[in-house]
């Protein structure tokens, strides 16, 4: 193993490991714990450490090999297809553990932010107003932004977006129909963003639990933003980013959280709201904590949920 392959596999553990504390950070924190300090920050870092030592080894058009097709060789590289793969000159431990690292490093330059997991409880604080947006029924799709690139990747929910689902390849089309692009361009540089993934709903009058119909037209509609070294925006930060908009979830509501409202949403009585409900945020109590969030949907949407599912328990609890 070359001094810089042993630079790279160090550089491939650390970025993992950064991950890793991150992960675990976000997740202690959601549930009420303590920030131990880990930061997007530490992970860039560590990913534009590993980034250049790759560019050293292979050179600046270096590209990544699926994760799945690797077979621990070497090729020899070739400009603007260099396949990321190596054979470990060391002990089978080290190889592994070595192998392993980047693998999981250049996997997850692969894969897009994913969007958190929204719970259905009420974590309402009584002391910040509770801003309540409508939750179209359909697919998420993501979209990132960088000053140097502007709009230039797509995703699904699982990772990028493919040919597994033709519906949901029409995005970027419709996309490009949509006034959005170019006035969150100019607000995003004039804020002096470093990058940006959007994340949209597409949907269409047909659309429910996630099935879409084939013969009529879909739309997009944008429900978060997460900056980069930030995380999801705040609602209000949200809000102030993106109004005047089309093509924005709607906002119907910001104040109290009482049962009276919950009763409204239940019953699909809250003025413009979609017909699957709604998704509620709070601004953290503290700097450094994530958007406090909850979801709530229609007894309407349930209801149909439960005839499409019949008595497949678990499809309605996966779908709900």
């Amino acid at each position: 193993m070359t001094n810089l392959d042993e630079d790279i596999a160090l550089a491939a553990v650390n970025y993992r490991r950064a991950m890793l504390h991150l992960t675990q950070n976000e997740s202690d924190v959601a549930n009420g714990g303590r920030n131990d300090g880990s930061s997007q920050e530490a992970v860039d870092k560590a990913e534009q450490d590993l980034d250049g030592l790759l560019r050293q080894r292979f050179g600046p058009c270096w590209n990544l090999k699926p994760v799945e097709t690797w077979d621990g060789t070497t090729p020899t590289p070739s400009p603007g297809n260099v396949d990321v793969c190596f054979a470990w000159q060391d002990s089978p431990r080290r190889v592994r553990e070595n192998t392993e690292s980047l693998k999981i490093a250049v996997s997850n330059r692969q894969r897009m932010k994913t969007y958190p997991s929204i719970p259905t409880e009420s974590r309402a604080s009584s002391k910040a107003d509770c801003w309540v947006w409508g939750k179209h029924d359909g697919s998420q799709m993501r979209l990132e932004w960088s000053p140097k690139q502007g709009f230039h990747r797509w995703g699904r929910r699982g990772g990028l977006l493919d040919d597994s689902n033709p519906i949901l390849k029409r995005a970027p089309d419709i996309w490009s129909t949509l006034s959005l692009a170019e006035t969150l361009d100019q607000r995003f540089r004039k804020a002096r963003l470093e990058g940006v993934t959007l994340y949209m709903e597409m949907w269409g009058p047909n659309s429910f639990a996630g099935s879409h119909d084939p013969q009529e037209q879909q739309t997009l509609s944008l429900f978060d933003l997460d900056v980069k070294k930030k995380g999801i925006l705040p609602p209000d930060e949200f809000h102030n980013l993106t109004q005047g908009l089309d093509n924005i979830v709607p906002l119907l509501y910001k104040g109290p959280w009482d049962s009276a409202l919950k009763e409204r949403v239940y019953a699909s009585q809250l003025p413009g709201m979609p017909f699957e409900g709604v998704v509620v945020k709070q601004n953290p109590e503290r700097k450094g904590q994530p958007v406090v969030m909850w979801k709530m949907k229609s007894k309407a949407w349930y209801d149909r949920l439960r005839k499409h599912c019949g008595t497949d328990t678990a499809l309605f609890d996966k779908l709900s």
